[in-house]
């Protein structure tokens, strides 16, 4: 399984830098220049981000034990700068190996994300340095598990499409004659509509019965689910070079992510995770 892994990573980077190479040969960031909305153009950019990171579970509907492991990702990011609004949307899928020490047993996740955020930006006191942005997010994120090892209960699953609030931070500052870019995102939701098996089932009974699984979907907000997200990026640039000679330069991002949720009824589940992503940048 670790070779597995390992495979899935080579391929992921090679198609983000080396697809990217073939777009475009003058990159600039989204954060590293004047950009003009006043016209119709506004400016649009795209990122592919690869990642590995690592995830803390805990599913009662599969073991009342902790889990923990490791997980990659691959996200597409678009960043549109409107003439009144600023609007992220993201394109997320995951695959999580998970084990516990003390009983060896496995879980494997599948999971994906998609995400609008539409923020505006506080010109009373943002300045040529510092930019406020607050607005809203809406978001739908599913997450199925399988846990071979089980006799009964292999499959758990949680679904959620939420809607909160969301505030953005960016800096731009030079160092070593350089330009850089660090912006910290923070997602809050207060609305969800959350799906999750209303209790254990034995997955030979249903297949060889015909027996249904009960699920339940709820609406509620903090009191039913919880959840944070906070994302803290860094833009840069870096030279590009053919046949030794300059060509021009690249922008990159590179992302740390934390994410926690916790869904309190429905069989409580709670996971926290920590992710490093690596992506380019490009206009389109």
């Amino acid at each position: 399984m670790n070779k597995f892994f390992l495979y899935i990573i080579f391929f992921l980077v090679f198609i983000s830098v080396k697809g990217q190479y073939l777009i475009n040969s003058t990159q600039s960031s989204p954060l590293l220049q004047d950009i003009r909305t006043d016209t119709t153009f506004f400016p649009r950019y795209r990122i592919v981000n690869v990642g590995l990171g690592s995830q803390t579970l805990r599913d009662p509907l599969l073991s009342t034990l902790r889990y923990k492991g490791k997980l990659i990702n691959c996200s597409i990011n678009t960043i549109k700068f409107r003439p009144k609004f600023l609007t992220i949307s993201s394109l997320s899928m995951h695959i999580n190996m998970l084990g516990n020490k003390s009983t060896g047993a496995k879980i494997y996740e599948i999971g994906g994300s998609y995400s609008f955020t539409m923020l505006k930006n506080i010109k009373n006191i943002s300045n040529e340095k510092w930019q406020f942005y607050v607005g809203a997010s809406t978001e739908a994120m599913f997450n199925f598990r399988l846990a071979l090892s089980n006799v009964n209960n292999m499959f758990a699953y949680d679904a959620s499409i939420s809607i909160g609030a969301s505030g953005l931070i960016q800096r731009n500052f030079k160092l070593f004659h350089r330009n850089f870019s660090i912006s910290n995102q923070i997602n809050v939701p207060f609305y969800n509509i959350i799906s999750r098996p209303q209790y254990s089932w034995s997955y030979p009974l249903y297949a060889e019965e015909g027996g249904k699984i009960k699920d339940d979907i709820q609406t509620g907000s903090f009191g039913k689910f919880f959840k944070i997200q906070n994302k803290l990026t860094l833009d840069f640039q870096l030279g590009m070079r053919h046949h030794h000679k300059s060509i021009g330069k690249s922008a990159w991002r590179f992302t740390y992510q934390y994410e926690y949720y916790n869904i309190s009824q429905l069989n409580r589940v709670q996971s926290g995770t920590v992710l490093f992503m690596i992506g380019r940048i490009h206009r389109f």
